[in-house]
């Protein structure tokens, strides 16, 4: 049994699936820029023995010939009602499908023995309360027929744009858990979006209290904290600021036995390449404390076992 604080990273895997309508992050989205950059935070994770959770749109780790086997993928639909599958389409019958479906990197991935694979959907559809619930539907039965074709077996789920819903639909096809996703007050707003940009600074930063309720027997994963995005206004936070608020955090959920949560997006490396030396200054600093005894790695799978099985004080 785990009693001690534990730390997860987690990463939403989505290529083009995920970017559409952020032309700025698209145009650096390609075969060679994306190849590169899993490889690269693999062998990062690798060097460390560093468990992590990749989340993948399961759509973009199949091959071309793996895609036939989805009506959504081979045949056109006159009248689509996912957006997703519309801009596929549409880059389809331009002849470029870079970015869209990546099955090298799932290659890649599959090699490091110490990650779990999770679901991100299987176009990215958003599947909250608002959505259809045959699509909805179709994104998770798609979901696990791509997870058959790799070998898979996905236990974790998380959410497009981190919009939760639909859980029951989740657990009917064996899903176990799901990372939550923290409600801020405001939405939506430049002052918001701004008081998240000044948080980047907070180098005193502690853990949020979250309702981690249970729901359709699904175990609520802590939502946690976004690994900054050197991507516009956010590229003005030095990488020394962003390890010193994340170095609070670790130390705070150390104090406290709770469980911390890092999550980012792979491609967003791809723009902002010196973010690797500060995600790795972070997981050093988490490795360091693992080999005292006071923090464990664990996989968003882990976590939900380990809740399940021991019942251990949410953490």
């Amino acid at each position: 049994m785990n009693n001690k604080p534990n730390f997860i990273i987690s990463l939403d895997c989505e290529g083009k699936w995920g970017t559409i309508g952020l032309k700025e992050i698209q145009k650096n989205i390609n075969s060679e820029n994306l190849n590169f950059v899993y490889k690269k935070i693999n062998n990062l994770l690798i060097k460390y023995e560093m468990p992590a959770t990749f989340a993948f749109v399961m759509a973009f780790i199949l091959s071309e010939e793996e895609a036939k086997k989805f009506e959504c993928l081979s045949i056109e639909k006159k009248n689509q009602n996912n957006f997703y599958l519309k801009e596929f389409w549409k880059s389809k019958k331009q002849g470029n499908i870079e970015g869209w479906l990546e099955p090298k990197i799932f290659d890649e991935i599959i090699k490091n023995n110490n990650i779990e694979i999770a679901s991100h959907g299987f176009t990215h559809f958003l599947c909250d309360d608002l959505a259809n619930n045959l699509e909805v539907e179709n994104e998770f039965r798609n979901s696990l027929k791509a997870s058959s074709i790799k070998n898979l077996s996905l236990k974790t789920f998380i959410f497009p744009e981190n919009k939760i819903g639909n859980l029951h639909i989740l657990k009917k096809f064996n899903f176990i858990g799901y990372r939550n996703a923290y409600k801020l007050k405001y939405k939506g707003n430049s002052i918001n979006r701004f008081k998240n940009f000044l948080d980047e600074f907070n180098i005193f930063q502690k853990l949020r209290e979250e309702n981690n309720k249970n729901i359709s027997e699904l175990i609520a994963i802590p939502s946690g904290f976004f690994f900054n995005s050197k991507f516009g206004l956010r590229s003005l936070v030095p990488g020394f600021i962003t390890f010193e608020r994340w170095k609070s955090l670790i130390n705070d959920t150390i104090k406290k036995n709770k469980t911390l949560h890092l999550w980012f997006h792979p491609h967003n490396l791809i723009s902002a390449p010196n973010s690797f030396s500060t995600l790795e200054n972070i997981i050093k600093y988490v490795n360091d404390l693992r080999k005292l005894g006071k923090i464990s790695v664990i996989t968003q799978e882990q976590y939900v076992k380990e809740k399940v099985l021991f019942n251990f004080k949410d953490k």
